[in-house]
């Protein structure tokens, strides 16, 4: 389990890289899907291994990154279309 939560999060990191710098943003949205599922994924699967340093800082890295994109979702998403704008 501690091979597959690494993989995953290696395999997450680099879709949200292919992600940040693909420059047709209207089109991949299932990269954006696929890596919000990966990182969630990986931080659950880090709790069924033992606590060691490098799955700690697996662990916080996937919160801070799912934590931030919902964030971003529900700042611009939902709180910005409620906003009267002129």
């Amino acid at each position: 389990m501690k091979l597959f939560s690494r993989i995953l999060f290696l395999i997450s990191l680099i879709i949200l890289v292919n992600y940040s710098f693909d420059f047709l943003k209207s089109n991949n949205r299932s990269l954006l899907i696929s890596f919000i599922i990966g990182f969630i994924a990986t931080y659950i699967s880090t709790f069924f291994v033992k606590n060691d340093k490098l799955n700690t800082y697996i662990r916080w890295t996937s919160a801070v990154i799912v934590i931030s994109i919902f964030a971003y979702i529900l700042i611009f998403g939902v709180i910005w279309s409620f906003s009267k704008r002129p």
